[in-house]
């Protein structure tokens, strides 16, 4: 077994976000490494001076295994790409229902006194709008049971690009880096054990202007966001290390290895990321280094694929859905029919409901909305008891809703409550392929946002008195769906293997969002 090189111990490190280690005295370490390698190890350390090279070695290698764990399938984390997030303190007065990308809103009410903590918050907010991340739009929202006039602010589709994956309201402004030692100094010395610990201060940030985000660089941004300007100074962190004589080595991985041999588990991480490969392992690796890794247009082309592009009878995700079915809006009773096609439910009258009831807050209301706008026909009458009387010997009185003659068309053979919204089509906002070896097997994914939009929607969609006054259908109309996700990518196969990945409607939906 080979010489101890060094010891680190990381002791100001809070940016880093490193855990607290557990730090030994000098005479202690020497003992518990002493009774894992021997005291004749001790004897083979050499003495070493100091210097600016190996010094910056070992901070970087702090840095890169923070910035990037070990066989991580993951290009991002918060350290070495953070973001701004939208102030959501104090509470808005008013929130959309969603909360995915593009769907989510804050309302604020425009004639309100607004306390410090609340100009602040605006202030922030404004200056996002400013960046173009944000867009406002004044409204006439409900808050708190009253509708007053609200000033709205929502994503925008560039706020969303510079969105983070899974992280829809705090936006990426840069890439931080490693960016080299400023100084280091002796602190304390130990002879006896041969022992000579150095404090080593190191810098990370962003040094160059492409790393830095074109929005970001907004000075109205930077005010209100002070953690852009600390990224572009730089930030410290310090190590404590100690001097041997090989090098210098990382401390965490270091008692790790200390520590499992003493306790007889034996392996080390070292050991682990350099064991032994069978011949049949390696020649699986060069094959898939042979493969090339997956190439945009055949992202695009997977994508196209599976969302019905081009598709005329395409799956059902592409139905704006009625009370009941498929939608999270319950009714009563369904009494619909798929083969033909046709869309009916029932509302019992004078049921005594909880006022948590969602028939009675959401259905009922939207029932009769769309009963006013002449989507749908109601009619009085008696249907089963919905407990399940036997042959139906217990009559109720409800309100049965039927789809208008008009519309008796647009429904899909699948589920009689889905209005057909036609073709879908693509528009993406971004592809991000993502390369790297895993294990020492070479790894692909990729990462995507996009847009569906009907360009080419059925008849009914184009009445504008329709539009107007029904919201859900303007939605649609305007704004379509968002879907992002992140799938693996099989070089042999040329097709997407294991990920997640989903669509929402891209405006605060009634349907899908209540």
């Amino acid at each position: 077994m080979r010489c101890i090189d060094a010891l680190i111990v990381i002791v100001g490190s809070n940016a880093l976000k490193t855990k607290p280690l557990l730090v030994f005295a000098a005479g202690t370490m020497v003992a518990v490494l002493g009774a894992v390698f021997g005291p004749g190890a001790w004897a083979g350390w050499k003495a070493s001076r100091p210097s600016q090279e190996s010094f910056d070695k070992l901070a970087r290698s702090v840095w890169d295994k923070q910035a990037r764990p070990a066989g991580s399938r993951y290009e991002r984390n918060s350290l070495t790409h953070p973001c701004l997030s939208v102030p959501l303190y104090p509470e808005p007065d008013a929130r959309s229902r969603a909360t995915e990308p593009m769907a989510w809103h804050l309302d604020f009410v425009t004639d309100a006194l607004p306390s410090p903590q609340r100009q602040a918050q605006r202030n922030q907010i404004d200056a996002l709008v400013d960046a173009g991340l944000m867009e406002e739009s004044f409204e006439v929202g409900e808050v708190k049971g009253s509708v007053v006039p609200v000033k709205r602010f929502r994503l925008s589709e560039k706020g969303w690009l510079a969105s983070g994956y899974g992280r829809a309201s705090c936006f990426e402004f840069g890439v931080v880096r490693y960016l080299g030692v400023t100084g280091f100094s002796p602190r304390v010395v130990n002879t006896e054990a041969g022992l000579e610990f150095y404090e080593i201060h190191a810098r990370y940030g962003i040094a160059a202007a492409q790393d830095l985000a074109p929005w970001a660089a907004n000075p109205g941004l930077q005010e209100q966001f002070p953690e852009v300007r600390k990224a572009l100074e730089g930030q410290e962190f310090v190590i404590l290390a100690v001097r041997g004589g090989g090098g210098w080595v990382d401390y965490q991985s270091m008692m790790q290895k200390a520590m499992r041999a003493k306790s007889g588990v034996g392996g080390t991480d070292e050991d682990e990321a350099t064991r032994a490969i069978s011949d049949e392992t390696r020649a699986e690796i060069r094959a898939l280094e042979a493969l090339a890794p997956p190439a945009p247009e055949e992202i695009k082309a997977h994508l196209l694929e599976m969302n019905e592009a081009g598709n005329p009878n395409p799956l059902p995700s592409s139905c704006l859905y009625l009370p009941g079915g498929y939608s999270t809006v319950p009714v009563d009773v369904e009494m619909g029919q798929r083969n033909p096609p046709r869309y009916k439910v029932a509302i019992v009258k004078n049921k005594v409901r909880p006022t948590w009831d969602p028939v009675a807050k959401r259905t009922m209301p939207y029932l009769d909305r769309l009963e006013a706008l002449g989507v749908l026909t109601k009619t009085a009458g008696s249907i089963p008891d919905p407990k399940g009387e036997p042959q139906g010997a217990v009559q109720q009185e409800a309100e049965i809703y039927e789809l208008a003659p008009r519309f008796t068309t647009g429904g899909a053979e699948r589920s009689p409550a889905c209005l057909s919204l036609g073709m879908p089509t693509v528009q993406f906002v971004e592809i991000r392929i993502l390369d790297r070896t895993v294990e020492g097997y070479p790894f692909s994914s990729f990462r995507y946002k996009l847009r569906i939009r009907y360009q080419d929607p059925p008849v009914w969609m184009k009445d504008p008195a329709l539009t107007k006054n029904w919201s859900e259908l303007r939605g649609v109309v305007e704004n379509g769906k968002a879907c992002s996700g992140e799938f693996s990518f099989d070089r042999r196969t040329r097709k997407a293997s294991g990920g997640a990945g989903g669509c929402w409607w891209a405006f605060d939906s009634y349907i899908e969002n209540g």
